[in-house]
């Protein structure tokens, strides 16, 4: 069992550092490689765990013959029931994404996209996606990256400055940090729009059109959720980023609306990987002042709370109740005990009309844009968020269509049929 369980992992390592992950963004391999010279060598590194898990790694040469650093997809582990016949994918990794560009189309002015966070972020996975998808379908000479430190950001936006970019679009999680590149570019010439976090500090960026989820609505309606859950006690509002103030609109909108107690922000250390959020739950839940309920502000969070769960539930006196900002499809997989005593909702985050949104507004800025001497002020378009009916992805009926959703998902990240 553990050589097969080595095998599968070997499997899903080798997908993840080969054309499954091109599949999910929609993406080439950039470089020498697009002009048909040598690829870069990738191997898999796979190793059991001491509680039966499988572990992967990839490794790629460098010009001097030797392997480089170990490389740990955030999503990395197979669990030690995986089931059989399935393809398993492990999560992108920032690096090696930013390594893979859109093919540049010829003639075409540079439009760049800058976003926050973790490149691996199963939000920004899908995000991206359909990003890129939307910037092959309207032939865009299209730059994508995805940096945790707002200095990162800067740093990039800079560069695409410095490389004639005429349109860029950038996140504000890090508004101070941000702004001032962003000030820079747009007196360079380039057009600028923001989008996701920091809608109140997108006019100061000098951009014209900050795209968004509602994040304080965002809030709001999981202190409405908490409630009609009829939760008892503190929520823990988990934030998955240093820096972030979309995160903090969020826990101060639950905290508008939720009656059944306090709301103690807590912030995860930024560089934590799955196992040691998981642990921090753990942690949480068992300590002396465990709250009632947890509200994860991003599905990866919202795994690791339903995975601590899990190996604890049995040694907890009451049951923590778990409300989740974005689903993915590994949540219908949850054994149904699980979902049904610890989760209590799943709110739609938009990633994938936010990530296409963006790139249509970077080709409407470039070709329909109103002359910049006569905009004063920033249009902000804010999407409301919406709760996933999880009651009916329970539901018999809707087995198929579940199960469709889920297969869907899982090409998209590299699974099943990835190509």
């Amino acid at each position: 069992m553990r050589v097969q369980k080595l095998v599968l992992a070997a499997v899903v390592a080798a997908a993840f550092a080969g054309g499954i992950l091109a599949a999910q963004f929609g993406l080439q391999l950039g470089g020498a490689s697009a002009q048909g010279e040598a690829a870069p060598e990738i191997r898999v590194q796979a190793r059991a765990l001491e509680d039966g898990r499988v572990e992967v790694a990839v490794q790629q040469r460098g010009d001097n013959g030797e392997w480089g650093a170990r490389r740990l997809p955030q999503r990395r582990f197979v669990p030690s029931d995986a089931p059989t016949n399935r393809w398993l994918s492990s999560s992108a990794l920032g690096s090696t994404a930013a390594a893979l560009v859109a093919t540049p189309i010829a003639g075409k002015p540079l439009h760049c996209v800058i976003g926050h966070g973790h490149a691996d972020d199963y939000f920004w996975a899908i995000a991206r996606s359909y990003s890129e998808r939307a910037g092959r379908e309207l032939r865009l000479n299209l730059r994508w990256e995805t940096h945790l430190r707002g200095a990162e950001q800067a740093a990039a936006i800079r560069q695409c400055s410095a490389d004639g970019a005429t349109v860029i679009a950038a996140t504000l999680a890090d508004p101070e940090a941000v702004t001032p590149a962003l000030q820079e570019a747009d007196q360079a010439g380039a057009r600028i729009i923001t989008f996701n976090s920091g809608a109140e500090f997108a006019q100061a960026a000098g951009s014209e059109l900050h795209i968004s989820i509602d994040d304080q609505a965002t809030g709001r309606l999981a202190g409405e959720r908490f409630n009609a859950a009829e939760v008892d006690g503190e929520i823990a509002c988990l934030i998955h980023e240093g820096v972030n103030t979309g995160l903090d609109d969020r826990c101060d909108g639950l905290a508008e609306t939720y009656t059944g107690g306090a709301v103690r922000p807590l912030r995860i250390p930024d560089d934590y990987d799955r196992e040691q959020t998981t642990q921090f739950i753990i942690d949480l839940v068992s300590g002396a002042a465990a709250p009632a309920g947890i509200l994860a502000l991003n599905v990866d969070t919202t795994l690791a709370a339903m995975e601590a769960l899990s190996r604890v539930r049995g040694e907890l006196d009451y049951k923590p109740i778990v409300g989740s900002i974005g689903g993915h499809p590994d949540i219908s997989r949850l054994p149904l005990d699980l979902r049904n005593d610890h989760l209590a909702f799943l709110t739609n985050d938009l990633g994938p009309a936010q990530g296409y949104l963006i790139t249509a507004a970077l080709q409407m800025m470039q070709e329909f844009h109103v002359p910049e001497r006569f905009v004063t002020g920033t249009s902000i378009l804010k999407a409301v968020p919406f709760v996933i009916n999880s009651g009916a992805a329970r539901a018999a009926d809707n087995a198929d269509a579940l199960r469709d959703l889920v297969e869907a998902s899982d090409r998209l990240g590299g699974g099943e049929d990835g190509e």
